[in-house]
């Protein structure tokens, strides 16, 4: 793993998900943690000179609608990343930024979550059942 490819934090709390995320194209670093405030922290400190680009959020079945929402409300305006919520049908809401018009939210069904694993992060086995993930936790901030 390199130091200077853009992270995708997956912040899950099961040992199954619908996608498995580790399965990312090799330019991106997957770091899964158990702990939304971790990824918060991180989120807060892209700012900052010598900080590393982190490419998306992944809660896998890991927190609420209601924690999800929150968590956008206290994100950066400069972060740029996605913000995925995926539920236990493997369905999801992504929160994306378009160049123009600022963050968007859009609604995946179960269809559309492999589509966007395989589009975005380059991961080609479309997982129709839970697949077991290994962890690799990040370090806590």
């Amino acid at each position: 793993m390199n130091e200077n490819e853009p992270i995708i934090f997956v912040c899950t709390t099961r040992k199954k998900s619908f996608v498995d995320w580790s399965e990312a194209s090799d330019r991106f670093q997957v770091l899964y943690t158990t702990i939304p405030d971790v990824v918060l922290a991180s989120v807060r400190r892209t700012n900052g000179p010598g900080a590393q680009e982190i490419n998306a959020v992944i809660f896998d079945q890991s927190v609420s609608a209601r924690t999800f929402l929150e968590f956008l409300s206290e994100i950066a305006c400069e972060f740029r990343g996605d913000v995925l919520l995926v539920n236990g049908e493997g369905e999801g809401i992504l929160s994306t930024v378009s160049v123009k018009d600022g963050r968007h939210i859009y609604r995946l069904d179960r269809e559309d979550l492999p589509f966007y694993a395989s589009a975005r992060f380059g991961i080609e086995t479309a997982i129709t059942a839970p697949a077991h993930v290994q962890f690799q936790y990040a370090q806590s901030a």
